[in-house]
């Protein structure tokens, strides 16, 4: 008996090992690789799918969420790529119809990536404009305010500041029929 308790220690230092060795992988690793598979993504489905018909189209639209969604279970720490992941499954949803799931995807960004300013007024900005085209105009208007009450008069690039005063626009201005 005394020889299988240097054997029960000898296993359970083998696995404390393997434990240490299956730890997250470093946030520089994280982000270069995210980052490849973002590019990936976009270059080989999701700008051919605006190209593309029918069935092709169809497919692939599934392979971009397929990339962008593999981004946001394999790369929880590459905040700056997953934001643009879930802003881009976004898209991809809008673009097949799914509005409810566009709209969950633009809305959660905020919530999950709060420091990244450039997606959170893109994806508002894409809500309401998804809204808004949907004829969907008090939905459509609460995002347009959302962008106004966080991103007027911040020092914001000039591009954002258009964003800004687009959104004033659309909250004042019913559209004509």
């Amino acid at each position: 008996m005394p020889a299988r308790v240097p054997a029960l220690a000898l296993a359970l230092l083998l696995l404390a090992a393997l434990a240490g060795c299956r730890q997250a992988r470093p946030a520089a690793e994280q982000e270069a690789a995210a980052r490849s598979l973002f590019n990936e993504t976009v270059e080989k489905f999701h700008l051919p799918s605006a190209r593309a018909s029918g069935p092709a189209r169809s497919a692939l639209l599934e392979k971009a969420a397929a990339g962008y969604q593999r981004i946001l279970d394999e790369f929880p720490d590459a905040t700056n790529w997953d934001a643009q992941a879930m802003r881009s499954l976004a898209n991809v949803r809008a673009e097949q119809g799914r509005l409810e799931d566009a709209l969950k995807l633009y809305e959660s960004v905020a919530g999950r990536y709060p420091d990244e300013n450039w997606e959170i007024v893109q994806s508002w900005k894409s809500a309401a404009d998804l809204l808004w085209d949907a004829n969907q105009l008090g939905g459509a208007q609460s995002f347009y305010q959302r962008i106004i009450t966080k991103f007027d008069g911040t020092n914001e690039s000039a591009v954002v500041k258009i964003i800004v005063t687009q959104s004033k626009r659309r909250v004042k201005e019913p559209p004509t029929p």
